[in-house]
């Protein structure tokens, strides 16, 4: 093997079909199987070489175990986001031009909020609202402390607050 490319093609040529099986049963969706391997190819590949052809094989197949995880609890909170929310929640016909203005507006706001708060504020609120991590997935990949976290979240959510109860008070989506 040359490159690190040609040696990332041997193991997409040896082990995909594989992969996109044990992905497919293991997240219980086949048709997400083949983005989920093509991710995991694309990862190995960003990462680099491993050392020995063993050592990549062992990683990629790490990588696709990773990302099954990952996109199976995405899953899941999704489900269980939706399954939360009331009927009237759940949006039945299409937002007039109005509303969409209304709700870019927030978004832009929102953002403009997000963005000037200090970044360990801002990553942790997103990482909180946004992917669903719990206080305690959030201090680790931050490296700092649960109760960091909630001073953080607090800091965060307070700065959004008035956004957020001028859109609930105009009938807005919040």
């Amino acid at each position: 093997m040359n490159t690190w490319r040609d040696r990332v093609t041997a193991l997409f040529m040896a082990h995909r079909a594989r992969l996109e099986t044990l992905v497919a049963r293991r997240s219980g969706q086949r048709e997400h199987a083949q983005d989920l391997v093509q991710e995991s190819f694309a990862r190995l590949f960003a990462a680099g070489s491993s050392g020995s052809l063993e050592q990549d094989t062992r990683m990629l197949y790490a990588i696709a175990r990773n990302a099954t995880i990952d996109s199976t609890r995405s899953r899941q909170r999704r489900t269980a986001a939706l399954s939360g929310l009331a009927p009237e929640q759940v949006q039945t016909q299409s937002p007039s031009p109005a509303d969409i203005a209304e709700a870019r507006d927030t978004l832009r706001a929102l953002d403009a909020i997000l963005a000037s708060l200090p970044a360990r504020t801002r990553d942790v609120v997103l990482l909180r609202r946004v992917n669903g991590l719990s206080y305690a997935e959030i201090a680790q990949a931050l490296g700092i402390s649960v109760s960091t976290v909630e001073k953080h979240l607090v800091r965060g959510l307070h700065a959004c607050a008035p956004l957020m109860s001028a859109n609930d008070e105009s009938g807005g989506a919040s």
